[in-house]
């Protein structure tokens, strides 16, 4: 290969992630950036609970059929994981939408070792570069014989959390 080839290829290879770059994600306040490769970034509370951000590079499907198949993926890990999986384990939540960008959010219980789970999946696409985005928010980790008793106190903390980090998403 030739030079000129080479940096060609480097500086598409370059462009091809400068989407990663394009859109800013808040830390929620008392979150501490933690390693995870493969992640934007992932950041943890004391408590255990987690924010975690995605991205799968630009689509190739629509917006629709990619969350399907996003949430495909994770009923496979949850099930590879042996997690206790029930029908609604993933189910829709609502839509929400800021000045950029157009957004479905999802619920995720993730049960197993006696222990429970609350996850927000918080899907969006970059209209400016088609790239899927995922943010999750998950709560710190409850004994599931709690379940009962924790769930509304978890959507009453954490629904004011995803709306706001909803409403600060942005390039």
């Amino acid at each position: 290969m030739d030079i000129d080839q080479f940096v060609i290829d480097v500086a598409s290879k370059l462009n091809e992630y400068t989407y990663l770059d394009n859109v800013k994600v808040p830390v929620l306040v008392g979150y501490e950036l933690v390693p995870n490769e493969g992640t934007i970034f992932t950041a943890a509370a004391p408590t255990g609970a987690i924010e975690q951000f995605l991205c799968d590079g630009t689509m190739e499907d629509s917006f629709e059929e990619h969350i399907e198949n996003v949430l495909k993926d994770m009923r496979y890990t949850m099930e590879a994981m042996e997690l206790n999986m029930k029908e609604d384990s993933i189910s829709f939540y609502k839509d929400y939408s800021n000045d950029h960008f157009q957004f479905k959010v999802y619920t995720q219980d993730l049960n197993g070792n006696d222990l429970f789970i609350r996850q927000f999946n918080i899907f969006f696409v970059d209209p400016k570069t088609n790239a899927f985005y995922q943010l999750s928010l998950s709560s710190a980790p409850y004994p599931e014989s709690l379940r009962s008793t924790v769930t509304e106190k978890i959507m009453n903390r954490m629904v004011p959390m995803v709306e706001e980090l909803i409403q600060e998403i942005h390039y």
